[in-house]
């Protein structure tokens, strides 16, 4: 597993619905795409009928006095696009073991041409600007950093699964994420799941940006999981299709999803902007196209911290943030029950580090302190194995 696990031992039914109001682009989900999202959003804003205990009712109402300054500067670009310029920053400013994504700079001078440029040529303002998101009040401690860090953590887990001999990798909305084109290899095969449009979009943005020569396609699945589940989008071939443009050793291509293989699923940066049912639909029907020894690795959102019956340092603000586009947090899970949780639907928790562990293996040089954290501690990483 990954470095960030080492102190950590690693120990349903097809058809089902892999997200009640489908993920938009990931990895940290875009804009919704359909009026039932909206719609959905709207009513389950503050975790569905469970309401927030009364002292964080309170909490959140003083703290949103926030938005004052947080909206205009928060609500007029999408997650999924900040998350990207963010994977860039610690490359950018030259810091020493920084995730080795080196395509996601591509992606965004592309996507971004002015931020591209603001990146490569002022250091200075992206201090500033870190420091800014970075700090209490105003930001939240650590939200760059892990970034950073889930980029190296699944990185690992990817090359772990490679090294082991796993022939299939599926990136659950896969949004921005470069995997598929940094880890191509003879006999493996990458399938992108997203949205028709989002899919769409990658492709142009792919064969504009990456030589196909070089950088061998995935098999794309275009696929909308709000309606249709994510084990019938691979074995069918994904609503609309799949395939891309061809390429050389490791490309996906037009393949077609083997459930017999051995399969490293990723799901980054969604969990958290699906509701509690579509959570666990969508690993349900993970697990019912996984074969023997396969895994999924995802990260999560502590429920305490989502309900409001934890405070930690820096969530209101980034709950206000992502609630400003159109996106806010709509479930949490409970690490001391995330194993039987796991367990109820076919799986098996092979490792879910701290963060002070993620930190202490990543960043061993940076203290922790508990209003300015390494990490935010209310995010979590997991990996789990078919039981």
């Amino acid at each position: 597993m990954a470095t960030a696990t080492a102190t950590v031992t690693r120990g349903p039914a097809p058809g089902l619905k892999a997200a009640a109001s489908g993920p938009g682009s990931g990895p940290d989900r875009a804009r919704p795409t359909g009026a039932h999202e909206l719609h959905a959003e709207v009513r389950i804003q503050e975790g569905g009928s469970t309401k927030p205990p009364a002292l964080a009712r309170l909490r959140r109402s003083v703290l949103s006095v926030q938005n004052l300054w947080l909206w205009p500067f928060t609500h007029y670009k999408a997650t999924n696009k900040v998350m990207l310029c963010y994977r860039t920053l610690f490359q950018d400013l030259g810091y020493k073991g920084s995730n080795e994504d080196r395509l996601a700079a591509t992606f965004r001078d592309y996507l971004m041409p002015l931020r591209g440029w603001v990146h490569r040529n002022t250091p200075l303002l992206l201090h500033v600007n870190k420091r800014f998101i970075q700090s209490l009040p105003f930001g939240c401690p650590g939200i760059m950093r892990y970034l950073d860090a889930r980029t190296r953590w699944l990185d690992q887990e990817v090359a772990t699964a490679l090294t082991e001999g796993f022939t299939q990798v599926v990136v659950v909305a896969a949004g921005f994420d470069s995997r598929a084109y940094r880890f191509a290899a003879p006999g493996v095969t990458f399938f992108e799941v997203d949205l028709p449009e989002a899919s769409e979009a990658k492709r142009r943005m792919v064969d504009a940006t990456l030589p196909p020569g070089q950088f061998p396609r995935p098999a794309y699945i275009a696929a909308d999981l709000s309606v249709l589940p994510l084990a019938q989008a691979l074995t069918a071939g994904g609503a609309g299709g799949s395939g891309g443009a061809g390429g050389g050793g490791g490309g996906g291509g037009g393949a077609r999803f083997d459930p017999a293989a051995r399969t490293l699923f990723t799901v980054e940066g969604l969990l958290y902007y699906l509701p509690p049912d579509a959570v666990s639909q969508l690993l349900v029907s993970i697990r019912s196209v996984a074969a023997p020894g396969s895994r999924v690795a995802f990260d999560f959102l502590r429920a305490d911290v989502f309900s409001g019956a934890a405070w930690e340092p820096g969530y209101e603000t980034l709950r206000l943030t992502v609630a400003n586009k159109g996106e806010p947090k709509r479930s949490g899970l409970d690490p001391a029950e995330l194993g039987p949780y796991l367990g109820e639907r076919g799986w098996r928790l092979a490792a879910a580090p701290s963060p002070q562990e993620v930190a202490a293996a990543l960043y061993p040089h940076r203290r922790w302190r508990s209003l300015s954290p390494v990490l935010p501690p209310f995010f979590r990483f997991a990996a789990a194995e078919v039981q």
